[in-house]
């Protein structure tokens, strides 16, 4: 399988639930090793600066996919274009692009979640 953008489109300050599922060019699914770990990151458009980060190992997959939560306290963010990547850090050192930097656009919420 080829590496391609993924433009995606979130909500501001709410729950958005992700999974990256890995595969080889032959489309067969392939798992993190021990020491291996997948970055997805999200960066200000303007200022390249991380604005969320999620990194995920071996020990977190489920069901041949790698999940995970952005929570709203993390999305709760200006509206706008952001940038996203994931990138697979080998525990030998190579540093291989899952997802090339593709748009995260974050779309206005009124409401807000409710502190208990």
């Amino acid at each position: 399988m080829g590496i391609y953008r993924q433009d995606k489109t979130v909500y501001q300050a709410t729950s958005h639930f992700e999974s990256i599922a890995l595969v080889d060019e032959n489309g067969t699914s392939v798992t993190l090793e021990s020491g291996d770990k997948l970055i997805f990151t999200v960066k200000a458009h303007y200022t390249g600066d991380h604005i969320i980060k999620k990194i995920l190992t071996s020990d977190d997959i489920f069901e041949g996919e790698y999940p995970f939560c952005i929570t709203p306290e993390e999305l709760d963010i200006q509206p706008g274009r952001y940038f996203y990547d994931v990138r697979l850090q080998k525990a030998n050192g190579d540093f291989l692009p899952i997802v090339p930097k593709s748009n995260f656009d974050v779309l206005e919420s009124e409401s807000r979640k409710e502190v208990t």
